[in-house]
């Protein structure tokens, strides 16, 4: 009997790993012939390879007009800038993060004398600065230009990003020529192009030559790294959550009901979310008396989406930081 048990046990066993082993030897599922599924597969294919579909979502420089004669120019949907056309001539806000290529965009929208201005000095908007002869930004900021420019910053910022790929770009297609950059004007409010003047504003915050530009046509203000998605305040030149406070009160005036774009992102700030950020600001200020070294703070704002702000509680905290940087001898 249980010899009986134990050839039956064994005759299962093999039995198993036979059906296990034929298992294993059938083809994938992908392997296989599935004429509804490959027939799908055929029109996605030819979709996504389509010019049409190429040119919407993968090409290096996206051009949207955000009012009349105003224009926002995406850099791999990553960083903003902004071109202003009037009947004289033309202002482009910011240059992306060094794509090469941006000029040859702007010569496409318009063949107008161009000024080129920064709303602050950082590489992910002054990248691509080198296709300029000349570029225009706050003087707080002028040496930290020059600093990113001699460095090509952007060259590595390209090198890490995964878009180069994706978007089809070149071997080496970042800018690398230099440019001439030159203080803003102290006594200079505004650009007349013609039909149009862009006012300044200075907006010290994620640097303290940050600058926001309001149009007069549009009512459009362009407001840089200081209304962005992602709020960094945590540059030795930052200003204080005090002083933001204060910033983003004067640019709630200027924007009134109308809307203002960012260095990032493919949509507005609406006004309503920009008493949001205040709001955010203010309750900083209250948490800046902490002594931790930084503040992270995400808030979901009503358009479903969250802002977040990082922030060193104040200018004391940021030197103490600073001198202990250096005494690790790792800030220059």
């Amino acid at each position: 009997m249980e010899n009986d048990l134990l050839q039956k046990e064994l005759k299962r066993r093999e039995e198993e790993k036979i059906r296990k082993q034929n298992k294993k030897n059938e083809p994938k599922f992908r392997d296989k012939n599935h004429p509804v599924l490959e027939f799908f597969l055929k029109i996605a294919k030819k979709y996504v390879s389509s010019d049409k579909f190429q040119n919407k979502y993968f090409t290096p420089f996206k051009v949207t007009e955000i009012g009349d004669g105003a224009y926002m120019i995406s850099e791999t949907y990553i960083s903003n800038a902004y071109l202003f056309v009037g009947t004289h001539e033309s202002l482009l806000i910011d240059t992306g993060y060094g794509l090469s290529g941006l000029r040859n965009v702007v010569s496409k929208i318009t063949d107008k004398p161009l000024t080129v201005v920064l709303t602050h000095a950082h590489p992910f908007v002054s990248g691509g600065a080198g296709e300029f002869e000349k570029v225009y930004v706050h003087k707080n900021d002028l040496k930290n230009a020059k600093h990113i420019s001699n460095f090509n910053i952007n060259k590595y910022i390209y090198m890490i990003l995964p878009f180069k790929s994706l978007f089809h770009l070149e071997d080496e297609g970042y800018v690398k020529e230099g440019t001439e950059f030159v203080a803003l004007n102290k006594k200079k409010t505004k650009f007349d192009i013609g039909g149009r003047t862009i006012r300044i504003i200075h907006s010290p915050s994620h640097t303290s030559g940050s600058c926001c530009f309001k149009d007069s046509k549009t009512g459009i203000v362009v407001t840089g790294h200081v209304t962005s998605p992602l709020s960094l305040m945590i540059f030795p030149s930052a200003s204080t959550m005090s002083e933001y406070s204060s910033v983003i009160a004067k640019l709630q005036n200027e924007i009134g009901e109308g809307e203002n774009y960012s260095a990032y992102g493919l949509k507005p700030l609406q006004s309503t979310r920009t008493a949001d950020l205040k709001e955010l600001i203010d309750d900083a200020v209250v948490l800046g008396n902490s002594a931790s070294l930084s503040r992270l703070i995400r808030v979901k704002f009503s358009d479903d989406k969250h802002r977040i702000l990082v922030y060193f509680p104040s200018k004391v905290i940021r030197r103490e930081f600073k001198e202990r940087v250096k005494t690790m001898k790792l800030y220059k």
